[in-house]
Formats: C-alpha cells, structure tokens, sequence
C-alpha cells in the first residue's frame, strides 16, 4: 500500500516538494543570518556560504534579497492577521473588539519582535523592487517585471487582510455606535495604527537604553490606550 502510493506521486509533484523544502531550508537560514548579523549585513554570499548552495541557485528560488526580506514580512502579517481574529468575539460590543485590536497589536509588537522588524526590512524592500519594475520597464525586460511584480502583489494581498480586519471591526464598533461617526473607518484605522507604532517604536528604542523601563513602559501603553479610547468616544 505504501509503496502504491509512492509509485503514485509523480515527478512533477516531487519535483514540486523537493522545490518548497529548499525554499524553506533557505528562509530559515535567511532568520538565523539576520539574528546573528543583523538584517543590515545580510549578504546573497553568506546565505550560499549557509545553505551550502551556490547563488546561481538560490536565484532559482528567490530574485533577490530583498525577496526573502519580502517573505519575512509575508510571515509577519499572516502572525499578525491570526492574532487579530483571535482577539475578536461576535458577542462583544464595537469598542471592545477594537481595544482587543490594540492589545493584540501591542502583544505582537512586543514578543513577536523579529517579525515586528520583518515589517521594517519588507518596507523598505517593497520601494527597492518598486523601483526595479521602474528600471526594467524602461529597458524592456517584461518578463523578469512580470515575477517582481507577483512578488509585490502577492506582499499586498497579505497586508490587506490584515488591514480588511482592522478597519472592518472598527466600521463594526462605529455602526453600533460605540465609538465616533464623524471619520471613517480607513482613517481612524490608520491614525490609531499610527498612533501605536509611534508609541511602541518610541518606548522599545528607550527600553533598550534604560533597563528598568519595563515597568513604566506598560503604564504609559496603558495611559495612552486610555487616551485612544476617550478620543473614540460616541458624543451623542
């Protein structure tokens, strides 16, 4: 039985798997790499010097660094995105799914650390492929545009479901009336983002010089999420 069903898998689908486990062997040593050299130091040699495969071939997998920092940030909003619709409850009124919202964001941000960056290095790398698309349309190279292009669209796909939820339970918390009518949902989704990733950027940059800030960095999340609150108010 077991062999019949080996027999049964065919080249291609092998082909296929042997492909998938590489490019995950490849990102996982890409994670270490950065641990251990930061994302800044990152090179297309020292990941082939890691995996023990030449960079002709780890160009077979990825186009470029700034591909896998792309995947990095795939990963990070798909952590992002589970933890968001873990935190919203159907029986829950607008505003508390919208402060659960938050305190996810503030979970994530705050232990998921790695992935918090993998934001960072995707952004910056989304504008470095944008601006290859640019270069390569001007020279004519449709095809290698065309797989730069899936790379990107593929990154956005990832990023609006996580925005779709966000700015949806707060459409939620505005219809039933628990929070302010006076902007929409888009804009206070960017603002409170916004608003937290200030925050949270500030207070991890000031932790990492003063090792006792644990404590005050809680309450002062805590006293600005009251803040947020008081600013979402329904005034009737």
């Amino acid at each position: 039985m077991v062999n019949s069903l080996k027999r049964s898998i065919s080249k291609s689908e092998k082909r296929k798997i042997k492909h998938a486990k590489v490019k995950k062997t490849i990102l996982l040593a890409f994670k270490e790499i950065i641990d251990e050299f930061g994302a800044e130091n990152v090179t297309m040699n020292i990941l082939a010097e890691r995996t023990a495969l030449s960079r002709a071939t780890l160009y077979n997998y990825f186009e470029s660094k700034e591909d896998l920092f792309i995947k990095l940030g795939i990963e990070a909003y798909d952590i992002l995105t589970k933890k968001f619709e873990k935190a919203t409850v159907k029986s829950k009124s607008g505003i508390e799914n919208v402060e659960a919202l938050g305190y996810a964001f503030i979970d994530f941000h705050t232990k998921q650390f790695f992935y918090r960056k993998a934001l960072d290095y995707a952004g910056e790398s989304y504008k470095k492929i944008n601006i290859q698309i640019e270069r390569l349309n001007s020279e004519k190279d449709q095809l290698k545009m065309e797989r730069l292009k899936k790379i990107l669209q593929n990154f956005e796909m990832h990023e609006m479901q996580f925005v779709k939820i966000w700015t949806f339970t707060i459409q939620q918390a505005i219809d039933d009336q628990t929070i302010r009518q006076d902007l929409s949902a888009p804009i206070l989704a960017m603002t409170i983002g916004t608003l937290m990733t200030g925050l949270l950027d500030e207070l991890l940059n000031r932790s990492s010089l003063m090792p006792n800030f644990a404590q005050a960095s809680q309450n002062i999340i805590e006293i600005v999420m009251d803040f947020i609150k008081k600013g979402l108010k329904y005034e009737k």
